[in-house]
This record gives C-alpha cells, structure tokens and sequence, in this order.
C-alpha cells in the first residue's frame, strides 16, 4: 500500500511538473518575453496580495516550518506570521518574476503539502493556490530601464553591476564571502577576485555555470541560478565588467 501510495504521488508530481513546463513556455511567448528578460522587484507590491498570502502560509505552514516547527525552518517570524519581506529575499523559494520557477509554487502545485489527509491539502484547495500564485506574480516586474541580457557584442543590452550586485551578489554571495575566501564585498574587491572583463573563464562565471556540486555557487542545498541570472552575470562581465 505504502509503494502504491508513493508511486501514485510521483506521478501526479510528474504529470504536474510537464503541465508547469509547458504552461510557464506558453506563458512566456504570450506575454512577448524572452529569456534573458530580467524582474526587478515591484516598487508598488499590491497589499491584498500579499496578506492573502500571508494568511495562508501562516495557518498552514507556519506552525512546521517556522522557526520554531519540527521540520525544516523555512519562514522567519514576523510577530506570528511568516515574514513575508525575508521570504521575498530567499530566492531558494522564490523567484522574483518567475513564480513558476520558484520552489514555493512548485511546492503547493505538486507535493502533498502540507502532511495531512489529501482533501486538506494544497493541491486541493485551488483558492489558496491561487493566492500564492497571484503573490508571487506581483512581488516582480519587469525591468523595463533598458538594463537586459545581452552579451558583450550580442544582441540586447549588457547586465549593470547595479543588477548583479542586487540580485545575486548580495542575496547569495556577500553574506559567506565577507569573511570566508575569497572575499569580496564591493565592486572593486569583486574586479579584483573573480572577475577578469570581458573574459568568459571568470571564476565568477565558472562557478555560476558549473554542474558540479563541489564546485556550484551557491553551493547546495542552495537552487543554482536561474538561466536569466547568469545570462546577465555573464553579459556583465564580457561588457567588460564596469562599474555601473
């Protein structure tokens, strides 16, 4: 019973990541983007939105996946609710203007969370879905100040430092390597450690790029980047690396 239950649980996870596949691909040709357009963070987030979904990571997830839960803490406390600006910045869970992308989404569409009888569950419950779902697409917007991928020489704008350093060097790299080698903290310790302009063997570039989980930054359990993030790392460092 046990081996019937898991196997009939992978298949709806599978039948669930193909459909997610193919949604995110329609999607994305309808809306006009392509994948090497990048999100910003929405300056005007919708407040319904997110108390929407705020509420319902709260009462159901909170209680195991808080701080003080018996599983793995994932939220943070925010006066007993999920703090909902430190989720926004954890881009293991949440992947700002790609929600299909974001572990969150994948999570409520096709796990059976949280552990209870399957009627109580997310993927079950098609309102509260659609509250994380809709939080999700409005905490991103597309960058629209002509700061896009391209590629040194390729087609569409380089990536600015100003992104690189606001959506991967900050969120994923300052915090470690402050104080463990190699350490870089600004632009110009950044140039100085893993970043030879206009050169596609950068350290930087090497380790974002890499399969090899010895080697991957960020390291695991961390998510590897987003082929957009390292499009516009990449495009950043072969438009020679400037401090812009």
């Amino acid at each position: 019973m046990e081996i019937y239950k898991f196997l009939k649980n992978l298949l709806i996870g599978l039948t669930l990541a193909v459909a997610l596949i193919s949604c995110s691909a329609s999607h994305d040709s309808a809306l006009g983007l392509g994948s090497g357009d990048l999100f910003i963070l929405n300056p005007n987030p919708d407040p319904v939105l997110r108390s929407n979904a705020q509420s319902v990571l709260t009462n159901r997830c909170f209680s195991c996946h808080g701080p003080s839960g018996l599983n793995s803490p994932i939220f943070e406390d925010a006066g007993g609710s999920v703090d909902m600006d430190a989720l926004i910045t954890n881009t293991r869970y949440v992947a700002i203007g790609d929600p299909e992308s974001s572990f969150l989404y994948q999570a409520i569409f096709s796990v059976n969370m949280p552990a209870a009888p399957p009627s109580q569950t997310f993927i079950n419950s098609t309102s509260e879905q659609r509250d994380i779902e809709l939080w999700l697409e409005d905490i991103g917007i597309l960058d629209t100040s002509g700061g896009g991928t391209g590629g040194g020489g390729g087609s569409g704008s380089a990536g600015t430092f100003s992104q690189v350093e606001a959506q991967v060097l900050t969120p994923l790299c300052y915090s470690c390597h402050a104080t463990q080698f190699p350490v870089f903290t600004d632009f110009n310790s950044v140039r100085a450690t893993i970043v030879l302009p206009n050169n596609p063997n950068s350290a930087f570039l090497r380790v974002i790029q890499s399969t090899d989980d010895m080697e991957r930054m960020p390291p695991p359990p961390q998510q590897a980047l987003s082929p957009t993030l390292i499009n516009l790392v990449e495009s950043w460092v072969l438009d020679g690396a400037q401090n812009n």
